[in-house]
């Protein structure tokens, strides 16, 4: 399933729209339009579905087979991002932020409507859902305008019964919630390098591992630029942050519970370059784990050919083999961007569902 945001014109509202590609017809069939998805069932036969009017945002789920069958699940979440909602993988569980006694706390549901559960209690505010459930949630304690901006304090895992463990330099989560990943190296002046070195903790035992990148350049040079943050794929699999310099293709670097890594080195990134033009890869989604194949071997990638003069910026898409780093150009799916108007299909999340 294809989540495209369609704009007119630039700095302009965009309408949300979902489509269904056949990854062996290569047929593309119009879905639902309106509806913002935040993740799919674990039999991928279900999703849970946000749609905002008037400025009230509406949590739903709906039977994938028959989209036009909708249920209402909660109404009026504080949906900011794709932060604030998730169906928590693996299980039967939609988590979602809203606001009680003017505090925004974090809230799960079945996809039935049962077992409405508050998790959190925070007296400060929740403001970050991450897309993990270990026998509790995992979220980010702070103040964010629905402007945007605003304040992190800290990350914690709460679990069912009360408890709570926290979090110092929080980077993210497996999505069986059992191992946590901290920064050991804040980014410091004149140091580019966010996450330079990281730390697996055992969520259950506290056991702590810390282990470094394996960074081919030198980290000191000032054109090397990091793109901080982190996106779980599934379950024991998460990438930790992308790395770039104007002489290296930038590199997405994967890493397990055991402590291993490996990198994707065809892509690269322009944003820290915006004055240039670029022809680079690049990932799709957040959180990412929705973008991969239920067997783990394939994602969705973009390829992006960005010129500065005249403005352009053109987009195709392609299945990438997560084990051999092979491409495969998906047809009929393509994006120009010229003089304000947007033609063609914009993806800004992939999910891969099961519709039989």
């Amino acid at each position: 399933m294809l989540h495209e945001r369609v704009c007119k014109k630039r700095y302009e509202p965009c309408a949300s729209k979902l489509y269904t590609y056949d990854i062996n017809t290569h047929r593309v069939s119009s879905f639902l339009e309106g509806y913002e998805p935040v993740g799919i069932s674990p039999n991928g036969k279900k999703a849970a579905l946000t749609k905002t009017e008037n400025g009230k945002t509406d949590l739903f789920v709906a039977d994938l087979a028959n989209p036009q069958k909708m249920d209402l699940l909660y109404e009026n979440i504080k949906y900011v991002n794709l932060r604030d909602a998730t169906w928590l993988p693996e299980t039967d569980w939609i988590g979602f932020i809203s606001i009680i006694e003017s505090k925004k706390q974090v809230f799960i549901i079945h996809p039935d409507g049962s077992g409405l559960t508050q998790v959190t209690h925070s007296s400060i505010g929740a403001v970050r859902l991450e897309p993990a459930f270990n026998n509790g949630v995992f979220w980010g304690e702070g103040i964010i305008p629905d402007s945007g901006g605003g304040t992190i304090y800290g990350y914690k895992w709460t679990k069912l019964d009360g408890t709570e463990v926290s979090y110092t330099n929080f980077v993210g989560v497996s999505t069986d919630g059992k191992v946590a990943v901290e920064a050991s190296d804040m980014m410091v002046m004149g140091n580019p390098c966010f996450y330079c070195n990281i730390i697996l903790i055992d969520t259950e035992s506290g056991e702590r591992k810390e282990i470094s990148l394996p960074i081919e350049f030198s980290i000191s040079d000032p054109s090397v630029f990091s793109e901080m943050g982190s996106s779980p794929m599934k379950k024991d699999q998460w990438i930790v942050e992308g790395l770039f310099s104007d002489s290296d293709k930038g590199k997405y670097f994967i890493y397990t519970q055991n402590g291993q890594s490996r990198s994707i080195d065809l892509l690269t990134d322009f944003y820290n370059r915006p004055d240039e033009n670029a022809d680079y890869y690049d990932l799709i989604g957040y959180p990412f784990f929705w973008n991969i194949s239920p067997d783990g071997k394939k994602t969705v990638i973009k390829r992006v050919v960005y010129t500065k003069e005249p403005y352009s910026t053109e987009e195709s898409y392609f299945l990438l083999d997560l084990e051999t780093f092979e491409t495969q150009p998906l047809p009929n799916l393509e994006y120009t961007y010229k003089d304000g108007t947007a033609k063609g299909f914009a993806i800004v999340n992939v999910f891969w569902i099961e519709l039989q």
